[in-house]
């Protein structure tokens, strides 16, 4: 994957840009992801260019070297320097324990916004919708529900077109939330980590 964050300190503003290729054992199945922020995000499909042109950017550059006698140097520029490099929320019942804020397709995958109050009522709500409902999602996901958290779950269905095909690729998915600070939103549930 490739990730590009962009944080507008002036309105407390993310946008949180996402290009994956997924590998799998079977290339024509379905797959999902979540994807965890901390407001109701608005989801978009953004062009591959961003990626290209922050390749460029931030790419090894050709550099020329000459031998040159440094006292030489400093002598004929004795004020040279280099300056340092610069980069870039009341109802009578209380509110079911996972809602549907919003539904959209983008960028090829199905998405679908998610408010939870309960870590396990999630999980079965994930299990009745097609996803992995195993325990290790609930544990993932208690710090953010705990946070009240959005959990963004995208689905992808490869078809036909990739039949055969080791890998897939997806568009990049921008996903633009309030944020009162840049956040990198993923955890990895515990039975995904390798070596602690």
């Amino acid at each position: 994957q490739e990730v590009l964050i962009i944080w507008d300190a002036a309105t407390n503003t993310e946008h949180f840009i996402r290009r994956a290729n997924f590998r799998a054992g079977q290339p024509t199945e379905s797959f999902g992801f979540l994807v965890p922020t901390p407001t109701r995000p608005d989801l978009a499909e953004s062009p591959d260019a961003v990626f290209e042109h922050l390749a460029e950017l931030s790419g090894p550059k050709e550099v020329t070297r000459y031998k040159i006698h440094w006292s030489l140097l400093l002598a004929l520029f004795p004020k040279l320097t280099k300056g340092p490099a610069r980069f870039f929320s009341a109802g009578v019942a209380p509110p079911p324990a996972v809602r549907v804020v919003s539904r959209a397709h983008v960028a090829g995958y199905d998405a679908v916004v998610l408010e939870a109050n309960d870590p396990g009522a999630l999980v079965g709500w994930l299990g009745e919708h097609g996803f992995a409902s195993r325990p290790e999602i609930a544990d993932w996901a208690r710090p953010y529900i705990g946070a009240q958290w959005m959990i963004t779950a995208f689905t992808y269905n490869p078809g036909s077109e990739v039949q055969g095909s080791p890998t897939v690729s997806t568009a990049a998915v921008r996903m633009t939330f309030a944020t009162q600070h840049p956040v990198f939103p993923y955890r990895v549930p515990s039975d995904n980590r390798k070596g602690g």
